[in-house]
């Protein structure tokens, strides 16, 4: 409960201090910063081979794995704050950012985060970015529709498609052995059945989510308790304690009421985000359409994490769309007020 109550205050704290069209540009350009450094301190990490002290990977017995956490416990968790910064740093670089010196910084930074999510070789987080994109592109075309644009909508992704092979072997000379082998085999994502066979991985987390609603069914869905499913998974004997699936995580602790509260207000964020992008110009709508595309890709990211309700970056996020919310009301209002004609009272 701490940890949750201390990612409220979080919330809480970035509504009451940046509650202006100043204080939104203002936090985005520091998510930008720390966005920067984290890339520089895994690049670091990537060519060295030397991983920080909180890092998992300094637990394998295997010296210079090919792994990168930077500031992270695990590759997961590095890989899901990228995909949680990634749609804001490329639609602000793409459809805000004038400045050729700034979009070109803040391209470059972009993708060594895309890199980075790649060399990581979490799965779910690689298929949450290419849905980013094609929502994108979509989003784009619907709004302000060109034929450039619908070529490049459906041209790239055939183009990708005929050239798969040579895309593989690209990947093969930039990317170590072991993220080349994960990311080749991404379509086992799409077939649990032989993904248990083939990887660990898969096995694991079925056998944890398995356990989890069973956990679940036994409370007769009014949840564990906070931080609870660790207890258990620990007193099971299970391996990992965590259940690596941040939604399982929220329905086995807190219960389908819970639950069902957690995913209308989810739902909420998302459609307002898009109302707004849709409907406002400018650093609002960049940053509003950021949140919805953020927010739904998160719901694949994150069924791979490990636990998230000490993840600030996610709180980070939902706090930013509760912002861009608040923000846009007050905008709104003043834009409407300024059309309204002066009638005399006389």
């Amino acid at each position: 409960m701490f940890l949750l109550t201390s990612m409220f205050v979080l919330i809480w704290t970035i509504n009451r201090f940046f509650l202006s069209l100043k204080g939104l540009f203002l936090l985005v350009e520091l998510f930008i910063g720390t966005f920067f450094i984290i890339i520089v301190l895994g690049i670091y990490e990537m060519i060295t081979g030397v991983h920080y002290k909180r890092s998992s990977l300094n637990e394998l017995e295997v010296d210079g794995y090919w792994g990168i956490t930077s500031v992270f416990h695990n590759q997961n968790d590095f890989a899901t704050y990228l995909i949680l910064n990634l749609p804001l740093l490329f639609l602000y670089t793409f459809s805000y950012e004038r400045k050729i010196g700034r979009k070109l910084f803040v391209m470059v930074v972009s993708l060594s985060g895309v890199f980075c999510l790649f060399y990581t070789a979490s799965r779910a987080n690689i298929l949450a970015f290419i849905i980013f994109l094609l929502c994108s592109a979509c989003y784009s075309v619907v709004r302000k529709p060109t034929l450039g644009k619908i070529l490049i909508m459906f041209g790239l992704p055939l183009l990708l498609i005929a050239n798969i092979d040579r895309l593989l072997i690209l990947l093969s000379m930039v990317l170590p052995e072991g993220a080349y082998n994960k990311i080749s085999s991404m379509i086992l994502f799409f077939d649990p059945s032989q993904a248990v066979e083939s990887d660990s991985s898969f096995g694991t987390r079925d056998e944890l989510w398995n356990a989890g609603l069973d956990y679940l069914q036994n409370s007769f869905f009014l949840g564990i308790g906070a931080g609870q499913v660790e207890v258990y998974n620990a007193q099971n004997g299970f391996p990992v304690h965590n259940i690596h699936n941040w939604w399982l995580e929220v329905l086995v602790n807190f219960g389908l009421p819970i639950f069902l509260l957690y995913v209308s207000m989810y739902s909420y964020l998302i459609i307002k985000n898009v109302i707004i992008s849709w409907r406002s110009e400018g650093i609002r709508s960049t940053v509003a359409r950021a949140n919805a595309f953020t927010l739904l890709i998160y719901i694949i990211s994150a069924a791979s994490t490990s636990s998230a309700i000490h993840f600030a970056m996610q709180w980070s996020i939902v706090a930013l769309a509760i912002l861009t919310i608040r923000i846009d009301k007050v905008e709104f209002a003043n834009e409407h007020s300024r059309h309204i004609p002066y009638v005399s009272q006389d």
